[in-house]
């Protein structure tokens, strides 16, 4: 009895050493004692529509689109269009002056004229015979030399008027005029100079696909675009076709060039060379078994929630798009998956 009175009286003079110790033995306690796992964040497999999506980008393109140019240079004497015209099929552009190439043609039908007259004039005097049928090598030598300025002479007459033709130029479609190099009379042009016509009815979107995606795409496939001059608004329409032959894209890949049509709406302003995304409907599957991408362990693994822990399961899968992917056989409804596969896996209770 005198020891336990002893204890408290020593307790009671002691009280803040007491106090410490219990402190201590405390914070030992909350530092020390085993802690729950975290909790990691889940999410319940579910049933519902999956859209595979092939995404890349394009622009608008057109497929009916002209340029026209002179075959050789001169004075412009008639321009009728300028850039931003609205023209005709058949319409007249534009027409380099004609004089010269009038004088040309008129002296080079003069020279056949000449040339024909001097190999008829042969002719007779060698008794109208042909070249075949000359009497002695000279005579044929004569004969065939004739024969040749006066063809000569035909083609100089068949050029100038070919010249002549190709001095105006004509619209071979209807469209717009997106080129104009040069539209004031007077001046002098060259071969380059050059007028550029698209038809806006024939616009379309091109879509560059990476060679190792090509195979994917095939002609009718849905196609949702995005314009980054309507960023709010998708355009929804279909490939037309893809390109039989690659080209090389600005990493130095292969690519092809998919061809999507552009319907017709007043809501869309379209101009050529407008930038864009598109995603391509690959395959899609309304009643599907799906999970979160982000549950995927080494893209054929998930771990599901139980009442201890989780369980490792390897699982099928199918389509795929940017956030989810469909399970075909591992998972069913109702399950849950954990988002953190990495965590999940420090959580798995073995069976017995």
């Amino acid at each position: 009895m005198k020891k336990h009175i002893a204890k408290i009286v020593w307790f009671r003079q002691h009280k803040w050493i007491s106090l410490i110790i219990f402190l201590l033995l405390v914070v030992v306690f909350i530092f020390f004692r085993p802690k729950p796992p975290p909790e990691i964040p889940t999410e319940e497999v579910k049933q519902g529509k999956i859209v595979e999506l092939l995404t890349s980008s394009g622009s608008i393109q057109a497929k009916e689109s002209v340029s026209l140019s002179f075959l050789a240079g001169g004075k412009l004497s008639y321009v009728g269009v300028k850039k931003g015209s609205v023209v005709k099929k058949g319409q007249t552009i534009a027409i380099v002056d004609q004089k010269s190439a009038q004088i040309n043609l008129q002296n080079s039908l003069i020279d056949y004229a000449k040339q024909r007259s001097t190999f008829e004039q042969t002719k007779s005097d060698n008794g109208g015979r042909s070249v075949q049928d000359a009497l002695s090598d000279a005579m044929k030598r004569v004969l065939e030399d004739n024969q040749y300025d006066l063809e000569k002479a035909v083609n100089s007459v068949e050029l100038y008027d070919l010249t002549k033709q190709n001095l105006a130029l004509y619209s071979p479609i209807d469209g717009i005029v997106t080129r104009a190099d040069a539209v004031t009379t007077g001046v002098n042009i060259g071969a380059t100079t050059t007028y550029t016509i698209v038809n806006p009815k024939s616009l379309v979107f091109e879509i560059d696909v990476d060679e190792t995606d090509i195979a994917k795409v095939d002609d009718g496939y849905e196609v949702q675009i995005i314009l980054e001059a309507y960023p709010n608004d998708r355009i929804f329409t279909k490939v037309l076709s893809k390109d039989f032959a690659s080209h090389k894209t600005d990493t130095g890949g292969n690519a092809y060039t998919v061809t999507a049509s552009l319907p017709l709406s007043a809501k869309f302003d379209y101009l050529l060379g407008m930038n864009g995304d598109a995603d391509i409907v690959l395959a899609k599957k309304v009643n599907a078994v799906i999970i979160p991408i982000v549950s995927l362990e080494d893209e054929k693994y998930v771990y599901v929630k139980n009442k201890n822990g989780y369980e490792k399961r390897e699982v099928v899968t199918g389509l795929t798009s940017d956030t989810e992917i469909e399970v075909i056989k591992g998972v069913v409804e109702g399950e849950k998956v954990a988002l953190q596969p990495e965590e999940a896996s420090k959580q798995v209770v073995k069976k017995k």
